[in-house]
C-alpha cells in the first residue's frame, strides 16, 4: 500500500490525501514508541524490521512538513 500510495500522491484528491497521510502518521509513530525489534539470536526480526524502517522512510519522504519527521528517518535509519 505504501508505494501506490508514493506513486499516486500527486494524483489523489485533497480529501483523500489527507486520510491517507493520517494513516500513514499513525504507522509511522506507533513504529517509534518502543524499541526496534532487532537482536541476534532466536529470531532476528527482519522481517518486522524491514516493514517498519521502509514506513517510517515513506512517512518522512512524503509529510515533508510534519513535526515527527526528523523522528521517524533517524528511527528509520537506525535499522535500515
Amino acid at each position: 500500500m505504501g508505494l501506490a500510495l508514493w506513486l499516486l500522491w500527486e494524483d489523489v484528491d485533497e480529501g483523500l490525501r489527507l486520510l491517507l497521510a493520517r494513516m500513514l502518521e499513525y504507522d509511522a509513530d506507533s513504529w517509534c514508541d518502543g524499541p526496534d525489534l532487532a537482536q541476534l539470536y532466536d529470531g532476528t526480526q527482519a522481517v518486522a524490521n524491514a516493514w517498519s524502517s521502509s514506513g517510517r522512510a515513506l512517512a518522512y519522504c512524503l509529510l515533508k512538513r510534519h513535526p515527527s519527521r526528523e523522528v521517524w528517518g533517524q528511527r528509520g535509519m537506525a535499522i535500515a
